[in-house]
């Protein structure tokens, strides 16, 4: 079976959904199938110089057994929504130029928001290239309006119709929680069409291992109890209550926060930690691949952050890594939403309200102290990602999609 996958973002890119990705197009092809990917070049949480670099508009290599499609598109040096928006129009003007070179396909797979893979997806439609699955990762243009980053209603209107149109136009949906499914069920999705199946982590790979590693023993942080936070570093976080929360626990010289990632607010978040001369958090930048598994081994714990009703429905997919890692799980998130009702149900970590600094603070203190409550916690949580959230289980589950809708 010839099997397509588009989305903008695949390794070397940093972040759950490039690692996704590309671990799921591998274990497709061990599974038997053809499979091409359509991204974009690396660009996503890559240092400037090599995102920036000259590169052919599209390109055709053979990565790890999976043959990747790659188009340029512009890299800006700093984040902004023009930008941003340029990069989405080349990403997907020339994926939509490269599909049209390409045989059909039994079957594709294409993620979400409409906006970033419109491209190939009216095509997909149009000249019925390919059957294929939408996999929504959040619900668009929901949190970009709750976050105020798309505030006209003519625009919030046009990417609705265009996530509506994914919805009707796939022959399937394949959504992160019940919470995803039963939203669209009500905006008219058929309830046989949506499927539920969580963000993943190679669990293999992200796995339990010593926390007294170099990375600790090079920040200076062997004997300290970490608390991690990795991954984007943007809007929808509500980074700012972490700031808060580590002010509230200055005084206490064993706990110290490592925030590891980039974003829209890195920027700022750094002039935040500089001006309040907060000595008890350290920032890096993405690290590289090879390298993350020793970043979850270095923590304690690993936070999980939402800013108050951005989206309860939605579970990070950071959640899974931190599970997967053997870690508890400090989830500051809107009370009864999903997250907070997955890491209660499993016993695999702490929840707080949302942009409550008070009570995270409190949480964290609690469990710095109390090593075998860690390590239930931590059990509990590697015990579900390995059955339920695993990359192996991920690639099965897709898979059986993938073939049921193939022509």
């Amino acid at each position: 079976m010839r099997v397509l996958i588009a989305t903008p973002y695949y390794p070397p890119d940093q972040g759950p959904i490039p690692m996704m990705y590309g671990g799921l197009a591998q274990d497709l092809g061990l599974l038997g199938e053809q499979v091409t990917v359509i991204a974009a070049q690396p660009h996503y949480g890559q240092a400037p110089a090599r995102a920036r670099r000259v590169s052919p508009l599209i390109s055709d290599t053979w990565e790890h057994g999976v043959r990747v499609v790659r188009t340029l598109v512009p890299v800006p040096a700093r984040a902004s929504r023009v930008q941003r928006l340029l990069t989405v129009t080349a990403y997907n003007a020339l994926a939509a130029w490269a599909l049209l070179q390409e045989q059909p396909y039994d079957a594709a797979l294409i993620t979400n928001p409409a906006m970033e893979v419109a491209g190939p997806a009216w095509l997909l439609s149009r000249l019925r290239l390919a059957p294929w699955l939408f996999r929504v990762h959040d619900l668009y243009p929901d949190i970009a309006a709750r976050l105020g980053v798309v505030t006209r209603p003519l625009v919030i209107r046009a990417l609705g119709r265009m996530e509506n149109a994914c919805y009707r136009q796939s022959s399937g949906v394949i959504v992160v929680t019940d919470r995803f499914r039963q939203a669209l069920i009500e905006r008219g999705v058929q309830p046989s069409k949506v499927t539920v199946l969580p963000d993943w982590e190679d669990t293999d790979r992200i796995r339990p291992l010593p926390r007294d590693n170099d990375l600790r023993r090079r920040l200076g942080l062997v004997g300290r109890f970490v608390v991690l936070y990795g991954g984007n570093i943007g809007r929808s976080q509500g980074l700012e209550t972490l700031l808060a929360a580590a002010s509230r626990l200055s005084g206490n010289q064993s706990i110290h926060f490592l925030i590891v990632g980039e974003g829209a607010c890195r920027a700022a978040l750094q002039k935040s930690v500089e001006s309040r001369k907060l000595a008890n958090i350290t920032i890096l930048p993405y690290q590289p691949i090879e390298l993350i598994p020793y970043v979850y081994a270095a923590a304690d714990a690993g936070i999980v952050m939402l800013k108050p009703r951005v989206s309860p429905e939605w579970i990070p997919a950071k959640t899974y890594s931190i599970m997967a890692s053997g870690r508890p799980v400090v989830a500051a998130v809107d009370r009864n939403g999903a997250c907070w009702e997955l890491v209660s149900r499993l016993g695999c970590g702490i929840c707080v309200d949302a942009g409550d600094a008070s009570s995270l603070a409190a949480a964290l203190a609690d469990l710095s102290g109390d090593h075998p409550w860690q390590q239930r916690l931590g059990d509990a949580g590697r015990a579900y990602a390995v059955e339920y959230a695993s990359r192996s289980v991920a690639a099965v589950t897709i898979h059986n999609l993938l073939r049921a809708i193939a022509r």
